[in-house]
């Protein structure tokens, strides 16, 4: 996998080699700047694209679609990152779940979907008429949900994360072997 990414780079052409100095927001402003094909990102980029429009006098149309995948394989989209857990050491438990009943309310759902780009914990929200003729996607994004799989239950996930994303990074910007990145990756995940 790492490989063809390296490729998508180097061998085909097919990604600038520009995209290994980008962020994430970087990545959505090469998009809608250089009127690229394919973008990695979250729901809320519909904003971006938006604001972007509205800013340059552009009409800039993207859709959603599930991650590519190769022929034959499954594709799995992962959630995480946006959950609303209560920390079981908090001292403020009932505040925590007024809050948490507070945001799955109908309407502060509808909200941050449609000002913050959020997607929806609730499933009416993706089923509601109103909202489905100004963003017709939100049918599409609850199929892909519907194919998800929660990414790994490590309390350490976010260090992970880092870590083979700098090696990987590395690989990519030809600093370092595919050997040498994932043997610095392991060794640096397993000294704790």
């Amino acid at each position: 996998a790492l490989h063809f990414m390296q490729n998508l780079i180097y061998g085909y052409e097919f990604t600038p080699a520009v995209v290994t100095s980008f962020d994430e927001v970087g990545c959505y402003q090469y998009l809608l700047n250089h009127d690229a094909f394919f973008v990695r990102g979250w729901p809320g980029f519909e904003l971006n694209v938006k604001e972007f429009n509205q800013l340059n006098h552009a009409s800039v149309q993207i859709n959603f679609t599930q991650v590519p995948y190769f022929k034959n394989k499954d594709t799995r989209p992962v959630y995480g990152g946006w959950n609303l857990m209560i920390s079981e050491n908090s001292s403020h438990k009932s505040e925590a779940i007024q809050f948490i009943r507070f945001l799955l309310k109908e309407e502060n759902q509808k909200m941050l979907f449609t000002h913050g780009g959020y997607l929806p914990a609730l499933k009416l929200i993706y089923e509601d008429q109103t909202l489905l003729k100004t963003y017709p996607h939100l049918k599409r994004l609850f199929q892909i949900l519907m194919q998800g799989q929660h990414r790994p239950m490590r309390a350490d996930y976010t260090r992970i994360s880092d870590i083979m994303a700098f090696y990987i990074h590395k690989f990519l910007k030809k600093e370092m072997t595919i050997e040498q990145a994932l043997q610095e990756a392991e060794k640096e995940i397993n000294a704790f």
